[in-house]
Parts: structure tokens; C-alpha cells; sequence
């Protein structure tokens, strides 16, 4: 299956249809920066998409990232580890990630796109559209069955290449910061923006990130929001990705910040990436509940957008 090119004057992005609709680049073209994360084993990935290679992993959390290139996912039914959603194991990062999905139309700014889910009776029908330097995905899923539904959904987009080198910031209309229970422990506790404590006995600037940042691995999620918005800015390139969405269905984001700060599988200190995934539900500990309920054969749309904008708020 063909990749989707969409385009403007401002930016373009690249969609792979046969697996999970990926957004594999995002554009801007007055800088030429791809502002999205490109897997340091991103050749090989791309070998067993097109069945040139066969994949080495035995589960499903290890055969999802072998084939993960990086750019924008979105996860549903079940964001991280693999769970059982109504009755049916749901693998890592669950089934549209994964999933073939047919191109319904395309012009030169947008797509329409749908798939059906086997692990839960849900048809996603996915809008994608650029506008100016703006790109946002957009769902409407609904529940082809008689029987309630209750699921998770997150948006991935991760940034990375030239976007995460020099002088890079990050902020946000969260006022919380809550590291993932699973990782840290017990030590590790909630904090205003932008301190983050992972239990190491000191509190770390979560809005420094960059080449001179000395953050440990950072995974979590941002809470209170004044208003639904991350944005990275690189003061050097004098650029910024900002990420918006429906704050209502997805209150929280997902922070999680790979600065070669893993030293094994499957990083192996290789990956500078930030991802800021707009999520239904927080990343694990006793709050994370199925943050989506369909009734049956109800529906429900979401979106979320990233713009390109200068440093200094101009696109």
C-alpha cells in the first residue's frame, strides 16, 4: 500500500496507510526540519514493512518496536503495556497502531481514512488536514456493537532530529507533573510544572531539554490544564511544534523523554525523543481507568493538532 503525501505552502506530511496510518514525517519547509522522531532502526523497520526482512521479536511489545519507525501513532484501545479490554488481550500500544487502514479519498491537503478493530467492535474513521502549518488528526469512532464500551485512547506524536538540538524548551498550560507510578515507585511524587521528582533526591527542570540537559529517563503525565497545550521550541532553529486537542475527552498528556538516557533494549542510548501524547487516562498507578465509554453503536470524534510556529509566535 502506497504512502499518502499530503502538502502546503508552509508544511507536508507523510501517512503509511498500511500500517496503523502513521504519520512517519512531518515538514516544515522553511526550515527543511522534519520536526518528528526517525528510530535509530529505522531501516530495518521500514525492511519488514515491505517483507524484505522478517521480524526477530517473540512478543508483542518487542515485534511493535522493532517495526516502529517513530513519527505520530495513534493508540487504541490500549495505550503501553499490553492489557485485556473487555475480554480480549489487547497487545502493546493496541490495534490502530498497527492496523491496515483504507484510504477512503485524498486530495493534496487531506485524507480520509477508516478501519475496524478485531479486539473491540469499533470502526475509526480518521480525517487528516493540513492547514497552513497546521496538521490535525482527527477521530470518529463508533462502537458497531450492541454492548457498552470502556477503552483507552492516546495521541504519540514524538519529536526529535534538528527539533531537539541547542537551546530547547518546553512548555505547557499544565500546572502538574506526575511521574509513572511503575517506573519510579513510591519515592517518586506529583509536583507543580515544570519540577519534576523521580525519588533521586533532587527536583529536575522539566522545561530545559536540549544538548546541555542532564533530565534522567522521564516518563509521566501533565494534569490541571489551564488549557490543552504543549509546545517544544528550539531557540536556535527559531522554530516550535505546538500540540493541541479536545482537553474534554483527553485530560491528560503523556510526557515521555528518551535523551540517550536508556543504556538497553531497545535504545541502547541511541535515541534523543520527546513524545507529548494527549491521553485518556494516566500512564499507570490506581487513577488509570478506561477513560472512553461508548454506548452501544454511539460515536465520539477527537482530535489533536500540531503547528508549526516560529519561536516567536509567527507560523
Amino acid at each position: 500500500m502506497s504512502d499518502v503525501i499530503l502538502t502546503t505552502g508552509n508544511i507536508s506530511a507523510r501517512l503509511d496507510p498500511g500500517r496503523g496510518a502513521d504519520i512517519l514525517e512531518l515538514t516544515h519547509h522553511r526550515s527543511g526540519v522534519n520536526v518528528l522522531l526517525s528510530t535509530p532502526w529505522r531501516t530495518r523497520a521500514d525492511q519488514i514493512r515491505a517483507g524484505a526482512a522478517a521480524p526477530a521479536g517473540t512478543d508483542s511489545t518487542s515485534i511493535w518496536m522493532e517495526q516502529y519507525r517513530g513519527g505520530w501513532q495513534v493508540i487504541c484501545p490500549n495505550p503501553g503495556a499490553p492489557r485485556t479490554i473487555g475480554g480480549a488481550p489487547v497487545g502493546f500500544h493496541g490495534e490502530t497502531s498497527t492496523a491496515p487502514w483504507r484510504v477512503i479519498s485524498h486530495s493534496s491537503d487531506r485524507a480520509t481514512l477508516e478501519t475496524e478493530l478485531f479486539t473491540i467492535p469499533l470502526r475509526v474513521t480518521r480525517n487528516v488536514v493540513l492547514d497552513g502549518a497546521r496538521i490535525t488528526v482527527s477521530d470518529e469512532m463508533l462502537n458497531l456493537s450492541r454492548q457498552r464500551l470502556q477503552f483507552d485512547y492516546c495521541s504519540h506524536p514524538a519529536f526529535g532530529g534538528p527539533l531537539l538540538d541547542g537551546d530547547v524548551r518546553l512548555s505547557t498550560g499544565a500546572t502538574r507533573f506526575h511521574p509513572d507510578p511503575e517506573t519510579y515507585g513510591e519515592r517518586a511524587s506529583s509536583t507543580t510544572w515544570p519540577a519534576g521528582n523521580f525519588g533521586a533526591g533532587k527536583s529536575v527542570d522539566l522545561s530545559v531539554l536540549g544538548q546541555g540537559s542532564t533530565n534522567p529517563l522521564v516518563f509521566g503525565w501533565l494534569s490541571d490544564f489551564d488549557d490543552p497545550w504543549v509546545q517544544l521550541t528550539n531557540h536556535d532553529l527559531g522554530i516550535a511544534a505546538r500540540v493541541s486537542w479536545d482537553g474534554t475527552r483527553l485530560p491528560y498528556a503523556w510526557v515521555w523523554e528518551e535523551l540517550n538516557s536508556t543504556p538497553a533494549f531497545p535504545w541502547f542510548g541511541r535515541a534523543r525523543t520527546i513524545a507529548i501524547e494527549p491521553a485518556s487516562t494516566p500512564t499507570s498507578g490506581a487513577q488509570r481507568t478506561p477513560g472512553i465509554v461508548l454506548d452501544p453503536e454511539q460515536a465520539l470524534s477527537l482530535f489533536t493538532s500540531i503547528e508549526i510556529v516560529d519561536a516567536d509566535g509567527d507560523r
